[in-house]
């Protein structure tokens, strides 16, 4: 199951609202060098909401773009 969001549309997980603010694709670093060959690179903006009322950690390192 694929699903797809478009900016500004918010989605849960687990106790967590994130939102999509942005997002870009690009080859090349900020002086304009291409970072690899035949390579994209996807950089997204998220707005992350802990709908919690206790603070909770939220483990980035197991986050994956399919």
């Amino acid at each position: 199951y694929n699903k797809s969001y478009d900016v500004n549309q918010a989605f849960a997980l687990d106790s967590f609202t994130l939102t999509l603010k942005d997002s870009y694709l690009t080859d090349v670093d900020y002086s304009g060098n291409e970072i690899a060959k035949d390579k994209y690179f996807l950089a997204i903006k998220l707005s992350i909401h802990n709908k919690n009322s206790e603070p909770i950690a939220l483990d980035s390192s197991n986050f994956k773009i399919f």
